[in-house]
């Protein structure tokens, strides 16, 4: 397997826009047969978020069938419950996300369990702030249930939402630049 086309020791493809995004590029030219889900679920950078969580190579809406999940309260409710199945060709390796949701949509916790129903991991939104017409929560916690001494935590200081860009930002001339 060649590894290099650069001495830097990556093929970087042109169109990356990071280096996560180039290191994730890298490992898929280096190794197409590696099974995308794995490649995807591990650890990023000695936090307990995965890649997939940060670049959502699977989205909840569209990869996965959801219902109110059992025990939910019901709809009209302060907050609900709504169970997240993957569908059977998603690649993730979890069995089942409970996503916790207020009245007005925000999330306040994502649980996320294993194929035999074991919770793994929780996400857990705070610190909710009106910013524009939208309640965005400002702080986000993963907690992993097998280190329960362990968490990351990401707070956003500040925030903007729908922020005015130039049309050529994202040019292949921009990132040369």
């Amino acid at each position: 397997n060649e590894r290099s086309a650069n001495p830097s020791g990556g093929r970087t493809p042109p169109t990356a826009c990071c280096p996560t995004h180039a290191t994730i590029c890298d490992m898929l030219i280096v190794d197409p047969l590696l099974p995308h889900s794995a490649m995807m679920s591990g650890a990023w950078m000695g936090s307990h978020f995965s890649n997939d969580d940060l670049v959502r190579e699977s989205r909840l809406s569209e990869d996965f069938t959801y219902a109110l999940a059992p025990g939910s309260a019901p709809l009209g409710a302060p907050e609900v419950t709504v169970r997240c199945t993957p569908k059977p060709e998603t690649p993730v390796v979890w069995g089942y996300v409970d996503v916790v949701v207020t009245s007005l949509g925000v999330p306040v916790r994502q649980e996320f369990f294993s194929e035999k129903g074991v919770k793994v991991r929780t996400f857990t939104h705070s610190d909710i702030k009106k910013i524009g017409s939208e309640s965005v929560p400002m702080r986000l916690t993963v907690a992993v249930h097998a280190k329960p001494k362990e968490s990351t935590v990401i707070l956003f200081h500040d925030l903007k939402l729908d922020p005015a860009l130039e049309d050529n930002l994202f040019s292949l001339q921009s990132l040369r630049d």
